[in-house]
């Protein structure tokens, strides 16, 4: 039986965003020890989230690292995946 999979990419840094939205991006920014247009670049996706990022996030969020990594990695591959399609 052949894989089945999405198509739909899903960034992982929608979740980080999800997670902030009830708190401004300054107080993140701190929490992560990161400046605010850091973070800003994180939730635009134009960073991935590498084993030390996912940590951080980790410490200061109820996901465990292992997600984070998880999620880009998947989000990453579906990209790779698409793209081939793209040009098949």
């Amino acid at each position: 039986m052949p894989k089945i999979y999405s198509d739909l990419a899903i960034p992982p840094h929608e979740l980080l965003e999800e997670i902030m939205l009830d708190e401004s991006i300054l107080l993140w920014s701190e929490r992560f020890d990161c400046g605010p247009q850091t973070l800003e670049a994180f939730i635009k996706n134009k960073y991935p989230i590498t084993p030390k990022i996912a940590k951080t996030f980790a410490k200061h969020t109820d996901v465990a690292a292992h997600i984070w990594t998880g999620l880009e990695e998947k989000y990453r591959e579906t990209l790779r995946r698409n793209k081939e399609q793209d040009h098949e």
